[in-house]
């Protein structure tokens, strides 16, 4: 009989082992090998459990579970054909998840909460893509060997429905589309535009309306580099802040919408559609 509501799968495969096992799945934490391999409306956890700590997981099929959470635990997947991982909220304690260049498609629905030691670090070859629906919320400065850094830096494509920022400084190094609202929380939070090839943008909406919220002179948008473009694209007005030491940035455009510029900025171009 199929368990509608779902259940827990946990990693025991080891350092090393194949997605589509049952040895590599226990029903507890730690616990005997042999549970069925996860479905579409299973959680998976990935919980640096006794010898089963940053494991390399093989998968030779798209990955369709309810949800996966890394705690603990560095998490490689591999593949040797071209494969996506969806799930329903992967949630970083503080590992570092990395896909293979075969597997350069991670799709998230619902909940994603990303935070702690390197939480950006799946590659630049991947992307992130939001589904319908999600919500993506970053909290927590990075960590190195205990000791805080300034930011959490992110090296791939990202595009969420929903984006909040809470109480951290993130960097963004390729293009990002927040479609529906932007929120700022917390301690000082930052987006960090650092695109450094030209043209890819940081752009609010999607031609719809957007919300923007606690965006501030203390919790701004700023650049690491003159490459960096930002944009709007919104049937809603939108006042924005900036660093308010004056930057100049590789663009600004206006696809839709009205943008006011709360401080100085500096331009290399001004695009209005």
């Amino acid at each position: 009989m199929t368990n509608v509501f779902g259940a827990s799968r946990y990693w025991v495969g080891g350092a090393s082992g194949n997605w589509s096992n049952t040895s590599s799945w226990s029903d507890i934490s730690g616990g005997a090998s042999g549970a069925s391999v996860p479905v579409a409306t299973d959680d998976v956890f990935f919980d640096n459990s006794g010898s089963n700590a940053n494991p390399t997981v093989t998968s030779l099929a798209n990955i369709v579970v309810a949800s996966i959470a890394f705690t603990n635990s560095d998490v490689i997947f591999t593949t040797t054909t071209t494969q996506t991982t969806t799930a329903g909220g992967v949630i970083s304690g503080s590992p570092i998840i990395t896909l293979s260049a075969a597997n350069a498609n991670i799709q998230i629905g619902q909940m994603v909460s990303i935070s702690g030691t390197g939480a950006g670090a799946i590659p630049s070859s991947s992307k992130v893509t939001a589904i319908s629906g999600t919500a993506l919320t970053i909290s927590g400065n990075a960590t190195t060997t205990g000791t805080a850094v300034a930011t959490l830096t992110f090296s791939y494509s990202i595009t969420a429905t929903n984006m909040t920022l809470d109480g951290c400084k993130v960097s963004f190094i390729d293009v990002v589309t927040v479609n529906n609202s932007l929120t700022f929380q917390g301690t000082d939070p930052r987006v960090i535009l650092n695109q450094f090839t030209g043209g890819r943008n940081f752009t609010l909406g999607n031609g719809n309306a957007f919300t923007l919220t606690g965006n501030s002179s203390t919790n701004y948008f700023t650049i690491a580099n003159a490459s960096a473009y930002f944009s709007a694209n919104t049937t809603s007005p939108l006042s924005v802040y900036f660093d308010p030491t004056t930057k100049t940035f590789g663009g600004l455009g206006v696809a839709k919408g009205n943008l006011i510029l709360a401080n100085n900025i500096n331009t290399a171009r001004l695009m209005v559609c």
